[in-house]
């Protein structure tokens, strides 16, 4: 995993919070949205670290990050249905295509530079 990649990933992902949270003018705050996500990244990098299928070095490796940030992303997304007690699948939708286009752009400019 590159920390670089890592922190761009999750700017991406504050402002998509924070533009989802304008947008629908929620009432939720920034942590009650964000946690879910906190929650889902600690788990799985915690877990894909220590079977080795992630480590933390300057290798760029696209494909691979992006499985975890799937991951990630799904199993937040199924942490936030589950305190709120309902499910969308449109946010799934949107959250799912938001982070596919996120990464994989700041993965291309990154093999380009």
């Amino acid at each position: 995993m590159n920390p670089k990649f890592f922190i761009l990933d999750t700017v991406f992902l504050i402002a998509f919070i924070l533009q989802g949270m304008e947008t629908h003018d929620s009432d939720s705050s920034f942590v009650d949205i964000s946690l879910p996500y906190i929650s889902a990244i600690i788990l799985i990098m915690t877990i894909l670290y220590r079977i080795g299928f992630i480590q933390i070095n300057e290798e760029d490796e696209r494909v691979k990050s992006l499985r975890v940030w799937m991951a990630v992303i799904l199993f937040g997304t199924m942490i936030r249905f589950i305190i709120n007690d309902n499910f969308a699948l449109m946010y799934l939708v949107v959250i799912t295509g938001y982070s596919i286009f996120t990464s994989g752009v700041i993965r291309l400019f990154h093999s380009k530079l």
